[in-house]
Formats: C-alpha cells, sequence, structure tokens
C-alpha cells in the first residue's frame, strides 16, 4: 500500500470519527489537504494525485467521489491556469 493511499484511508477513519479540529469532514480534509493554496498545487504533484484518484475510482464510496470531482475541478482549473 502507497504512503498516498494510507493517508486517505487515516484521514477518512478520523474524518469519521468526527476528530476536530483536524479533521472535521471529509470534504474540508481533502479541500485544505489538495487545495489551490496547498504544496500539491504544483504541476508534477497534482499529476500524481489525479493518477491516484483514478485508480481508486473502482473502490470509492459515491460520497468520495463526489468530493473528488468537486475540489479537484477547481483545482485542476487552477493548476492549468498557473
Amino acid at each position: 500500500m502507497s504512503l498516498l493511499a494510507a493517508t486517505f484511508l487515516v484521514a477518512r477513519q478520523c474524518c469519521a470519527e468526527e476528530c476536530v479540529p483536524w479533521f472535521s469532514t471529509y470534504m474540508f480534509w481533502f479541500g485544505t489537504t489538495f487545495g489551490p493554496e496547498s504544496s500539491w498545487a504544483s504541476q508534477q504533484k497534482f499529476g500524481l494525485l489525479i493518477q491516484f484518484l483514478t485508480d481508486i475510482v473502482p473502490y470509492e464510496p459515491p460520497a468520495c467521489l463526489r468530493v473528488h470531482i468537486n475540489k479537484v475541478r477547481y483545482a485542476c482549473h487552477r493548476v492549468s491556469s498557473s
């Protein structure tokens, strides 16, 4: 298992357990961690994130897929315009 996959699993569990203030909701964690102001906003790192998200699509619950689609769409626009 990759470190990125393990990070997602731990973050989701923390969000499910409501470990406030660090993990209030999965949407908030994902947006903060991978949003346009994060260190993942570079072209190379963003490409890695997109590949990871693509690989895990068959295993994702619908709620997480919605978060990824909504947050990544905005981040993708920001990265491509920089």
